[in-house]
């Protein structure tokens, strides 16, 4: 799963990160915001992943537990 999204392990995609984290605080709006946190999980589980080598297991748990957070939360 995290094989696929590598782009966002890039320079690129850090940078989208954090223009995604700016604008949730710039915004902030509740329905913006819990998309773009999972978003962001995503893409800093995929970091964690290719990068820093942690087990896509527990990558895969994360990013569950934000979205179950989220679905609550809306």
């Amino acid at each position: 799963m995290f094989e696929t999204l590598s782009a966002l392990a890039s320079g690129t995609g850090i940078l989208l990160t954090a223009a995604l984290a700016g604008a949730m605080v710039l915004v902030w709006d509740w329905r913006l915001a819990l998309p773009a946190l999972v978003a962001i999980q995503i893409s800093l589980s995929t970091l964690l992943v290719n990068l820093h080598g942690v087990p896509a297991q527990w990558a895969v748990v994360q990013v569950l537990v934000v979205g179950l957070c989220a679905v609550m939360l809306a």
